[in-house]
C-alpha cells in the first residue's frame, strides 16, 4: 500500500513538473515574439521610423519637422537613449544623428541631425525637429 502511495505521489510530481515546463516554454516564446516586433522598430542604438509612425509637419530644404503618432514609438523615445534615427520618407531612407543641444559640432556623414537633451531625443509635444546637413 505504501508503494502505491509513493507511486501516486511520484506521478503527481512528474505531472506538475511537465506542466511547469510547458508554461516556461510558452513564456519564452512570447518574449521572442515581442523581441522580434521590437527589433523592427529598434536596432541597437538606432530608432527606425516608418512612414506609418509619424506625420510630416514641415519639410523644406533645411528642416524636417515630424509628429510621432505611434504610441509604442513615443514610449521608446521617452525612455531609451538613441544616437541614430532612420526615417523612411517618400520611398527613401534618411539617416539622422543626435547632437547635444549645446554642441556646435555637426555630424557630416548623415542626412539630418536632431537635438539631444542629456542623451535623450529632444522631444516636445510628440514632435522632433531635424536639421538638414548641407554637403
Amino acid at each position: 500500500m505504501t508503494q502505491f502511495k509513493e507511486l501516486i505521489l511520484l506521478i503527481v510530481i512528474i505531472t506538475s513538473l511537465k506542466i511547469f515546463n510547458s508554461c516556461a516554454v510558452i513564456n519564452r516564446k512570447s518574449r521572442v515574439i515581442l523581441a522580434d516586433k521590437t527589433t523592427q522598430i529598434q536596432i541597437n542604438d538606432t530608432l527606425v521610423l516608418s512612414s506609418k509612425d509619424y506625420e510630416i509637419i514641415s519639410l523644406n530644404n533645411s528642416i524636417l519637422d515630424i509628429e510621432v503618432t505611434n504610441n509604442q514609438i513615443i514610449s521608446l523615445i521617452e525612455n531609451v537613449k538613441y544616437s541614430v534615427i532612420k526615417i523612411e520618407i517618400q520611398q527613401d531612407n534618411k539617416i539622422a544623428k543626435g547632437n547635444n543641444l549645446l554642441s556646435s559640432f555637426v555630424p557630416k556623414e548623415y542626412d539630418y541631425f536632431y537635438s539631444l537633451n542629456k542623451g535623450y531625443i529632444h522631444f516636445v509635444n510628440n514632435r522632433i525637429n531635424f536639421r538638414k546637413i548641407m554637403k
